[in-house]
């Protein structure tokens, strides 16, 4: 249950002579690990934003494994690839990180903005960027192109890319972040405390 209770006039010294910064991420975390939406068709809001940092952080780490040493990267994932192949692969790598930030973007907002068709930009891009990859290591998988172990890659897109078609069809994102609006709530407020 949503309550909202008023900070005492201490809490309000200490909370404007903490940095801007740092106060404001931790008050937006702080809210949306408390918040759970009601309802058959929504998401609990702890599950999205661990969504979102979960694969943004896996995307920026390969990503930029991908850049720095892309062949010891493919060899930590198991997978090989022709060496005249490397300079692509750091290529690759910059595409993968990018996609990477999106997604930590998406956790910012999950954290910190009430604003459902932001997030819905993030995850359209994203799904759009993860089927064209699910398509093409697919198509390069059926052609025997690829290894069959690069099947790993067409998996995880391909289930990121449903998990966000579904999350689209149920309305998750406007049923955690319209939550959140209502509560009148803005990013770096410190007067109230959602619990």
């Amino acid at each position: 249950m949503l309550e909202a209770h008023h900070l005492s006039g201490s809490d309000d010294k200490r909370a404007s002579e903490e940095p801007f910064a740092s106060s404001a991420i931790h008050s937006c975390v702080k809210r949306s690990i408390q918040r759970r939406v009601p309802g058959d068709n929504s998401m609990n809001r702890s599950f999205l934003l661990g969504y979102q940092l979960l694969i943004g952080i896996f995307d920026i780490a390969t990503g930029a494994l991908l850049v720095i040493a892309p062949e010891a990267t493919l060899v930590l994932m198991g997978l090989r690839a022709p060496s005249n192949t490397l300079p692509f692969l750091s290529f690759i790598g910059a595409f993968v990180f990018s996609v990477g930030l999106a997604c930590l973007y998406g956790a910012f907002l999950v954290a910190c903005d009430p604003n459902p068709s932001r997030l819905e930009t993030v995850w359209l891009l994203t799904a759009f960027a993860r089927a064209s990859v699910a398509i093409i290591v697919s198509e390069q998988l059926l052609v025997h192109a690829l290894e069959p172990v690069w099947l790993a890659i067409a998996i995880f897109d391909s289930a990121c890319v449903i998990l966000q078609a579904i999350g689209f069809r149920k309305r998750w994102l406007s049923n955690v972040l319209d939550n959140t609006h209502r509560t009148g709530w803005r990013p770096g407020e410190n007067r109230t405390r959602i619990s």
